[in-house]
């Protein structure tokens, strides 16, 4: 269970917000215009997390906590580098006669590929992507590893 999915599904029965790098969990009954102390929280980069608590601060009902649990132990089984986000990619595949890097971009899903200049008409590639592509056209398998650009928000 990646961290986003995870806090999603404890906003259902209280409220959790990610603060850097750790998960606060917060009870839902507190008014959002007062003060929240969490009753818990942990560190997504643990296997085994570190429990901080605070039970004067948990107001939850007994099937809400029992939920709780249940979520918290199944994000706890999922592998920490699963967890995270997953990472994407550009797919660069050289540059035109003026320095402009060419990418290879996706046109109705990863199996129809086009290369483009514009920024704008960018595809991104996730590891499971490559994975297909590598698949479709073997032959561009070797060239992937050297053709990946990480992908950055700030781009």
């Amino acid at each position: 269970m990646k961290i986003n999915e995870f806090i999603e599904k404890v906003n259902e029965v209280a409220y959790a917000e990610c603060n850097h790098g750790t998960i606060f969990i917060y009870s839902r009954k507190v008014p959002v215009t007062q003060m929240r102390d969490w009753f818990l929280c942990l560190d997504p980069q643990e296997q085994n997390f570190h429990y901080g608590y605070d039970w004067e601060s948990i107001d939850l009902t007994p099937g809400d906590l029992f939920k709780l649990v249940d979520l918290i132990q199944k994000f706890r089984l999922t592998p920490v580098n699963e967890r995270f986000p997953e990472r994407e990619f550009y797919l660069v595949v050289g540059r035109n006669d003026y320095g402009k890097e060419i990418y290879l971009t996706k046109i109705d899903g990863p199996i129809k590929i086009a290369t483009t200049l514009n920024k704008d008409c960018l595809s991104t590639w996730n590891e499971k992507e490559l994975k297909e592509l590598e698949n479709t056209f073997p032959n561009l398998a070797p060239a992937i590893k050297e053709m990946k650009k990480e992908a950055k928000d700030d781009e």
